[in-house]
């Protein structure tokens, strides 16, 4: 337990449980630190000490370098098995595609709302023009082609022939 000069050393979350002598080149130390005792619990309920190292004696020699991924992944899986016990990640998969669903769909629903609110902007606007238009129209004793065209604006007067019959 004894480390650098002054400095001592904490025993790890896995030494510390099991009553062992935690030493500089403790292999637990790196992932179970003294502080992370809850998380070691989660890993050897499961597993016990005995078993995450029979998970890592298979690795080969070359994946050595793979150990700190696969010891994080052990870990991610015990913990994920302590918040749903029967499916465990794959649970947690499934709650976070339906948030994003239910994200997806409520931002959908608030782009929806969006496009009606700028729509119906724009209709008030175009339909303001318009009398504008039509207000100028009527001042200046102008039609615009548009106007014409649908036939707005244009000041109606019978034929002659029609007031002659009356």
């Amino acid at each position: 337990m004894a480390g650098d000069g002054d400095h001592i050393m904490k025993p790890c979350a896995a030494c510390k449980h099991n009553g062992w002598r935690c030493g500089a080149d403790c292999f637990f130390a790196e992932y179970f630190p003294s502080d992370c005792e809850t998380q070691y619990l989660n890993v050897h309920n499961r597993l016990g000490a005995s078993g995450m190292l029979d998970v890592l004696k298979e690795v080969t020699p070359t994946g050595r370098v793979d150990i700190g991924i696969i010891m994080h992944t052990i870990i991610f899986e015990c913990n994920c098995l302590v918040v749903d016990p029967l499916q465990g990640a794959r649970g947690l998969e499934k709650a976070f595609r339906n948030l994003r669903v239910e994200k997806t769909a409520a931002g959908i629903v608030s782009a929806c709302n969006e496009i009606a609110k700028y729509s119906e902007e724009i209709a008030r606007f175009r339909q303001n023009k318009h009398k504008e238009q039509l207000n100028h129209g009527a001042q200046t004793g102008t039609v615009s082609f548009d106007d014409i065209i649908q036939g707005r604006g244009i000041p109606f007067e019978e034929p002659a022939t029609k007031r002659q019959r009356n």
